[in-house]
């Protein structure tokens, strides 16, 4: 509901970001990554949100069995760093 709310308050990707880390957590990764995509592609407030935003998105396409997703997410990531 918080997070519902959130969204509709900001225009970034936060509230998606924060819903992606909830179903992570939950062990839905296949659910994560959509909300994890989108959260990115909106936008994130500080680049540590950034970087932590392109390591879930590398761990829940791995886990969702998408693995030249994962090889690209890991390369943009050690690309940001």
């Amino acid at each position: 509901h918080l997070i519902h709310e959130l969204n509709a308050y900001r225009k970034d990707g936060l509230a998606l970001y924060l819903a992606a880390r909830q179903l992570q957590g939950a062990d839905r990764p296949d659910l994560a990554l959509p909300l994890i995509r989108s959260a990115r592609a909106r936008g994130l407030p500080t680049r540590r949100l950034q970087v932590e935003a392109m390591r879930m998105h590398a761990l829940c396409a791995f886990q969702s069995g998408l693995l030249d997703e994962t090889e690209t997410s890991f390369r943009e990531l050690h690309a940001m760093e």
